[in-house]
């Protein structure tokens, strides 16, 4: 190890202009005795004076990039060095208390580490005590028990010295911590021990907030802002996977540099495939596969441990080179277990990433470069493939961007040789899987990107693209390469309906011409389109949205191909063209001179025909008289526009195509004219909402719904200490806060300014509002019915005269007779989606549990400093910091969640249900997850309680129900509700199920939504992303 971190900076010393050639060799017999034989030094001297050979070339424009380097970060394998008695007689003394000081060094000569000191030492001199001259290793022990270990090297201790403690940072204080009962809470790396400050020490073990944090501890790294996150937990720049052809590419090292340079650490890993090929053809071992996995037997794991090794300094090398500390990082980052030993030999399958060598490295000012080799939990080496180390890695830290870096540039076609720029997993997985060119490499690499993206968030993508775009890809929108993402299923339906009525609409007067402009309305669009058997095409989110008419016996026409910006970017207009192109043999459709998708419909068709402003396409016609025959049954059934259509004029007293459902400019003014009703009048009057109270994290995402509704609009938010200042997150209209009480919303009321409040009010505040605004109706009206208020509010579930709904267990008429209506808890909510289903099983006598663990964010707000806008900053009361990273209990009895939930379920007719509910605060921001423990009356398998959850929700479009443990990341930011995790007791007596939701969004907002849809009459799922 020392003499391979040596060897570029004595070629730099001694002048690299005098050495011809720099090689590794294992065995200086590879030298040949004979001074003619092609390997003899002197015949390497000779061969120099010749021309390079083409290939040659090529392999010296990445010899010549290996120059010098005296960095301490190029030597970090992970070795581990034993220690002395004396070292074990102190370590047992610190843990029996004898005293609370342990510093150690290291042997040169025997590379062991000995006992340097061991004494008693305040906190505060602690940095007095560690030598300034050389490296140490310090173990000490705080008064309450907790001990953290310290790594000092000083810039002007010997690079040896430097190099062998560096190797053993890690090592060292894992081993302690396995044999002594020492468990380090924090370790420290610093040049200067006068840095270890009680101050900084006390901060580091007890984080507070970044305004009163003491200055970072310095170890040769870029400085950042004081708040700047360091961790690799989920704020990684990036994880960048090195295909071993490019590891010592220019292109690859030279952008690596510059970001390191903007102080950006993506974290490498790199492979070495080509290389190891090479090395085991020379050695005559033929390399082997399964499934394009690497067979590894000794021999093979032998060389790819050589291998990776010199592949991984020589990185580093070139960083180097360039002035970017980089920290080569072979092994000690993954555990694995075997594979399969009989089937594929020393090959790993990866249990446990280790995330410390990473960090240690990143806080350092280092780029971590990382190899695949794993060991097991007792030391043997295992070869693990870079594509599946870099899926785990990825898992294991959530990074913005993951990168797989190859020599090609992306993935090609194996049939076309065409650059395959974007796959959607969910919709392509299944028949790119059955291709048969996807086979070895390409199959494992699609495998484990669809498996790393099934366990990351639906946003994350993975970029498989070349060295130089790299840069282009991380700073830029347009990327490069090839973006395999989950993306989302398409699907097809033969209802308006079913795709939902207000959502295709929106669709269609966001995008559809003419709808936009006023010459149609969507509603006349669906009636025209009801004529005719038809088929709608699209994706989840709808970004593209096709419709097709095919009337029996007649060919189908394209009557819309709608995508939205998001559609043609991500390339779904390509997949539902694919759909279409399966579907249909033969289809025509048109499109006009201005339709951004122009020079795409051109490309798509098989033929076209263009006149005045307009194109007909087609394809699958396989004649010019097929196509004849078929414009002139369009022009006879009025099927297509005839501006569209090769024909001349209509015959006299013929009805033009469709002339009161797509009429001209020309006639729709005229009909404007003699008072046919217009667009805007015929489009549905939007209703009107006022939103009393919306301070809280509720209340911005209930705007942020509101702001997405096609059919409601915002005229009247209510704060008192904001009133005169404009309502941030939501553009539709300038809103502007008012000071809304009581007295205001009934004169609202009397008024009928409004079609709904919404009371988004702390507990206790509302009924004051409630009261008003009743009287005021019932002034108006004289009785309790008349024109509705609707009032979707957090209020106390016990009301009797106010309608509590949870629509998937209590349903919707309910909602549409009700002008009271009060929004269930965000704990009650998932409490009562828990438990509904298995209460006709629920022993009797008996009561079921429920544990929940919520994040800060349902504990309420407060009010923080004012931001540029004079708006004062709404904040958690209580948060990570004040939890200190751990969770609370609270409330332990008789929340009142447990009283709600227990008064709703028993209205489900299995008698008074009484439940036992204990909530806890937990270091994360937003959702929910409540673990539910149910005594049965009889015993049940867990298949029989899932169906039961099944058939309760199977027509519920916010309701899931998985095999595994829903978590929080699987519902944080998500509009639904997730259960599963089904366990049943082995006796059967008693059901374990886990449920989780957002406590902003379906606890709150989202559910608030679906209750004021419904009793408006709207869609119960406008605004909502499904």
């Amino acid at each position: 190890m020392v003499y391979s971190s040596s060897r570029a900076s004595l070629e730099k010393q001694l002048g690299s202009q005098f050495f011809i050639k720099t090689d590794f060799i294992d065995d200086i017999k590879q030298f040949s005795d004979d001074a003619n034989a092609e390997s003899h030094p002197f015949k390497v001297v000779e061969e120099a004076d010749k021309p390079y050979s083409e290939r040659e070339k090529r392999l010296n424009e990445i010899d010549n990039l290996i120059k010098s380097s005296t960095s301490l970060s190029k030597v970090t394998q992970s070795i581990k060095f034993g220690w002395n008695d004396d070292v074990t007689q102190a370590l047992n003394g610190i843990v029996n208390g004898e005293h609370n000081f342990v510093q150690c060094a290291i042997d040169i000569k025997t590379e062991t580490i000995i006992l340097e000191d061991k004494k008693d030492v305040e906190l505060s001199n602690l940095k007095e005590n560690i030598s300034t001259v050389e490296p140490r290793y310090t173990i000490f022990k705080m008064t309450n028990g907790q001990y953290i270990f310290v790594y000092t090297c000083p810039p002007n201790s010997n690079i040896k010295s430097r190099m062998l403690y560096s190797s053993s940072a890690t090592n060292f204080p894992s081993s302690i911590q396995t044999a002594f009962a020492i468990n380090i809470k924090k370790k420290f790396e610093t040049n200067d021990p006068s840095e270890l400050t009680e101050g900084h020490i006390t901060a580091e073990l007890n984080p507070t907030t970044a305004g009163s944090m003491t200055a970072e501890i310095k170890f040769n790294k870029p400085r950042g802002p004081a708040n700047r996150r360091r961790s690799t937990t989920n704020k990684n720049f990036a994880v960048i996977k090195v295909g071993g052809a490019i590891t010592t590419s220019p292109d690859l090292i030279h952008s690596l540099a510059v970001l390191h340079k903007l102080g950006l650490h993506p974290i490498v890993l790199h492979g070495a495939g080509p290389q190891l090929n090479q090395k085991l053809e020379d050695a005559g071992v033929i390399p082997d596969y399964i499934d394009g996995i690497r067979i590894t037997d000794a021999k093979t794991l032998q060389v790819a441990r050589e291998t990776f090794l010199e592949e991984n300094l020589r990185m580093c090398d070139e960083l180097e080179k360039l002035g970017s500390r980089a920290r080569p990082i072979p092994a000690g980052v993954f555990t694995a277990s075997y594979l399969d030993k009989d089937k594929y030999g020393f090959v790993g399958k990866i249990d446990k990433v280790n995330k410390e060598p990473i960090e240690a490295a990143i806080k350092a000012g280092c780029l971590p470069i990382l190899t695949s080799i794993a060991e097991t939990p007792d030391g043997q080496l295992l070869n693990v493939n870079a594509d599946v180390a870099a899926g785990e890695l990825s898992k294991s830290l959530e990074p913005l961007k993951i990168v797989y870096l190859n020599e090609k540039g992306g993935l090609f076609h194996g049939v076309t040789n065409e650059l395959i720029e974007t796959i959607n997993l969910d919709e392509e997985y299944s028949d790119l899987m059955k291709e048969e060119w996807v086979r070895y490499g390409t199959k494992l690499k699609l495998r484990e990107i669809k498996d790393l993206l099934d366990h990351l968030p639906r946003s994350s993508s993975v970029a498989i693209i070349s060295a130089d775009q790299l840069q282009k890809e991380l700073f830029t929108d347009s990327g490069a390469g090839t973006l395999i993402r989950r993306g989302y299923k398409l699907f097809k339906s033969s209802s308006i309906e079913e795709v939902g009525v207000d959502k295709l609409r929106k669709v269609l007067e966001e995008r559809e011409p003419e709808i936009k402009s006023g010459l149609k309305t969507a509603s006349e669009f669906f009636s025209d389109l009801k004529q005719h058997p038809y088929t709608i095409y699209g994706d989840e989110p709808l970004d593209v949205v096709a419709i097709v008419s095919h009337p029996e016996g007649e060919t189908p026409v394209l009557r819309v191909f709608l995508p939205s910006t998001n559609g043609v970017l991500n390339n779904v207009v390509d997949n539902i063209w694919s759909q279409l192109r399966k579907n249909y043999r033969k289809l025509f459709w048109a499109a006009r001179a201005d339709d951004e998708l122009r020079s795409w419909h051109f490309e798509k068709a098989d033929g076209s025909f263009t006149r005045a402003g307009g194109s007909l396409f087609w394809y699958g016609a396989q004649s010019i008289s097929e196509v004849e025959q078929t414009v002139k049954d369009y022009e006879n059934r009025g099927r297509i526009e005839r501006s569209f259509l090769p024909v001349g004029p209509p015959p006299a007293g013929r009805r033009t195509f469709m002339t009161s459902a797509r009429p001209s400019v020309s006639k729709a003014v005229a009909m404007q004219i003699r008072a046919r009703r217009g667009y805007a009048t015929e489009a549905p009057k939007p209703k009107k909402v006022a939103l009393i109270g919306a301070r809280g994290y509720t209340g911005q995402n209930l705007v942020s719904l509101l702001n997405a509704h096609p059919h409601v609009e915002l005229v009247a938010v209510s704060s008192r200490e904001l009133a005169g200042k404009s309502l941030q997150g939501y553009d539709k209209a300038n809103v502007q806060y008012e000071a809304l009480g009581p007295q205001e919303c009934a004169e609202m009321e009397k008024r009928a300014d409004v079609d709904a409040f919404i009371m988004a009010l702390p507990n206790g505040v509302c009924k004051p509002f409630v009261d008003a605004i009743t009287s005021a109706r019932d002034e108006k009206e004289g009785k309790a019915i008349g024109f509705m208020v609707y009032l979707v509010c957090k209020f106390s579930f016990y009301y009797a005269f106010l309608i509590l709904n949870n629509l998937e267990l209590y349903g919707r008429e309910e909602i549409k007779q009700s002008t009271r209506i009060s929004n269930p808890g965000c704990y009650a909510t998932n409490s009562q989606l828990l438990l509904a289903p298995l209460l006709p099983y629920l022993k009797q006598g008996s009561q079921p549990t429920v544990f929940g663990m919520s994040g800060y964010s349902g504990a309420g707000t407060k009010t923080g400093e004012k931001d540029a806008n004079g708006i004062p900053v709404t904040l958690p009361k209580i948060d990570d910091v004040a939890l200190g990273g751990a969770c609370k209990p609270y409330a332990l009895t008789d929340h009142i969640h447990e009283r709600e939930a227990g008064f709703h379920l028993s209205r489900l007719g299995a008698g008074e249900i009484n439940i036992a509910f204990t909530p806890v605060v937990g270091p994360w921001f937003q959702g929910i997850v409540s673990v539910a423990s149910v005594p049965l009356e009889r015993d049940m398998r867990a298949s029989d309680v899932r169906k039961l959850y099944e058939d309760r929700y199977q027509n519920e479009k916010l309701v899931k129900f998985v095999n595994e443990v829903p978590t929080i990341p699987d519902i944080s930011g998500r509009h639904g509700w997730i259960g599963g995790g089904i366990q049943v007791h082995s006796k059967g007596e008693r059901v374990v199920v886990v449920g989780a939701l957002d406590n902003l969004l379906k606890g709150a907002a989202t559910q608030c939504m679906q209750n004021l849809n419904i009793a408006l009459g709207l869609d119960e799922y406008a605004s909502i992303p499904l």
